[in-house]
C-alpha cells in the first residue's frame, strides 16, 4: 500500500522563488570563498541542503538536477570538514569535485562547536542518499570521542545513534547492542519533543529496516515522517516558514538504503521526494 504524504505550507509560496534565487547566486561565490576561510566548507554543505529543501517545494526537472548538482558538492564538503575535525593540528588539502584546491587545519573546529551529533547524521545521510560512499566510509570512521568533546552537545540518545550508524555501517554486531542502549535511557515521560518526534523518530525508524521484529519499515517510515512534521509546526516561530522540514534528510538517507538494499520503500512524500530514492539521478 502507498502512503501519501504531502505537505500544505501554501502560505510561504511568495518566499521560496526569492530564496531560491538568492541560493542560486552563491554558486558562483563558492571558488573564491573557500580560500577565504575555512568554515566555508561548511557553508557550501548547509547551503547545498537548504537549497535542495527550497527546491523541493518547487519540483520541476530542471530544480530536480540543480538540487542534486548542489548535494553532490554538499556531501564532500560535509565529509571535508569532519575529516578537518578528526586532526585537527594536521594541514589538509581539501578538493570538492571541480572546485579549486584549497588546505586547512581543523584548529577550533571542535571547540567553536560545529561539529555535533546531528551535524554528523545530517552528513551521513546527504552522503546516502547521494549514493556518496567515500563520503560515508570517510564519516563512520569519524570518532565519536571527538563530538563529545565539541562545545556544542546534543542529547545522549543522538551521540548514541552516531555510534549506532557506524556500527550498521560496518555491519557489525555491536549495532543491536547500540539501539538497546539507546532504547533503555528514552524516557518518554520527560522527552523534549525534539527528542519525542525526531530522536525516537530516527531510532524508530532505523531499527525497523534492521530488525526482523514484525514492524514494516513502511508503516513506521510514514509515522514518523507525521511526527517529523508536528515537530516542526509546533516549533517553527510564527511567521517564519519551516523550511527545515522540507526534506527529512535523516528519514529520506534511511529510505534510499532501504532501497538500495532491494527491499520496498512504498511511502510517497514531499519530504522525501522518491527520485532521490530511486537514485535516478546517478
Amino acid at each position: 500500500m502507498t502512503t501519501n504524504y504531502q505537505r500544505v505550507y501554501e502560505p510561504w509560496q511568495r518566499g521560496v522563488d526569492k530564496q531560491i534565487d538568492f541560493l542560486k547566486e552563491l554558486k558562483t561565490e563558492i571558488r573564491d570563498v573557500l580560500p577565504i576561510r575555512k568554515d566555508n566548507i561548511l557553508s557550501i554543505a548547509n547551503e547545498s541542503l537548504e537549497l535542495a529543501r527550497y527546491l523541493s517545494y518547487r519540483r520541476s526537472e530542471a530544480n530536480d538536477r540543480l538540487a542534486v548538482e548542489w548535494l553532490r558538492y554538499g556531501s564532500k564538503a560535509y565529509a571535508a570538514y569532519f575529516e578537518l575535525a578528526r586532526e585537527p593540528e594536521k594541514e589538509q588539502t581539501i578538493q570538492i569535485l571541480d572546485l579549486p584546491p584549497v588546505t586547512w587545519d581543523g584548529r577550533g573546529i571542535v571547540e567553536g562547536g560545529r561539529v555535533f551529533p546531528r551535524r554528523w547524521q545530517e552528513a551521513y545521510f546527504v552522503a546516502a542518499v547521494m549514493r556518496d560512499h567515500e563520503s560515508m566510509d570517510s564519516l563512520a570512521r569519524f570518532p565519536v570521542e571527538i563530538l563529545r568533546k565539541s562545545a556544542t552537545t546534543n542529547s545522549e540518545p543522538e551521540y548514541l545513534l552516531v555510534e549506532a550508524i557506524q556500527h550498521l555501517h560496518f555491519q557489525r554486531s555491536e549495532f543491536m547492542e547500540k539501539m538497546m542502549e539507546i532504547s533503555s535511557i528514552i524516557d518518554l515521560e520527560t522527552a523534549t519533543d525534539w527528542q519525542l518526534y525526531i530522536t525516537l523518530g530516527k531510532f524508530e525508524t532505523l531499527l525497523a529496516f534492521t530488525t526482523d521484529q514484525g514492524v514494516k519499515f513502511n508503516d513506521t517510515l510514514a509515522k514518523n515522517l507525521a511526527n517529523h512534521r508536528k515537530y516542526y509546526e509546533r516549533n517553527t516561530p510564527e511567521g517564519q516558514a519551516p523550511v527545515e522540514s522540507w526534506i527529512a534528510i535523516e528519514l529520506l538517507g534511511m529510505a534510499c538504503i532501504v532501497y538500495d538494499w532491494g527491499r520496498p520503500v512504498t511511502v510517497e512524500s514531499d519530504y522525501i521526494p522518491r527520485f532521490y530514492i530511486e537514485g535516478t539521478y546517478l
